[in-house]
């Protein structure tokens, strides 16, 4: 799934958690998005040749605004990844989906289907596959 469309589904879910405006939410969105890559570029590099000790403090710096990131938003960590195969963060979404081949107590992590509720009842489907984005609604209860 593309940058664009992993923040759109981020942002959709930090406003349905309620403590941000959609506006807040996108840029949220986008700047964890951005951390996540930081630390998975990280990450590739620990599995090639180790970190430095600049590279070390740089990690531990992006988690620790990761961390921060989410809290503001309203979401909760599960876990950091070291393996560069996989994603470098983990969440534990409000709705409690999860995607990853871990269960539940692994958190969020497979990108190809999303189900988002807002505070209203309306459930919306996002799937991915390659570049399409096929959203649908699929309940709402009023």
């Amino acid at each position: 799934m593309g940058t664009n469309t992993q923040e759109a589904v981020l942002s959709a879910y930090i406003t349905s958690v309620g403590k941000r405006t959609p506006r807040e939410a996108a840029q949220d969105a986008a700047e964890l998005c951005r951390l996540a890559n930081s630390l998975n570029r990280l990450n590739e590099i620990a599995c090639n040749s180790g970190l430095t000790e600049r590279q070390e403090r740089r990690k531990q710096n992006l988690q620790t605004r990761i961390k921060a990131a989410l809290e503001g938003a309203g979401l909760v960590l599960n876990h950091f990844n070291n393996d560069p195969r996989g994603y470098a963060v983990y969440l534990d979404l409000p709705d409690g989906s999860y995607k990853s081949f871990g269960g539940r107590e692994c958190g969020y992590g497979n990108r190809f289907t999303h189900y988002l509720v807002s505070k209203e009842g309306l459930v919306i489907r996002v799937t991915v596959v390659g570049s399409v984005v096929d959203c649908s609604v699929v309940a709402w209860s009023a």
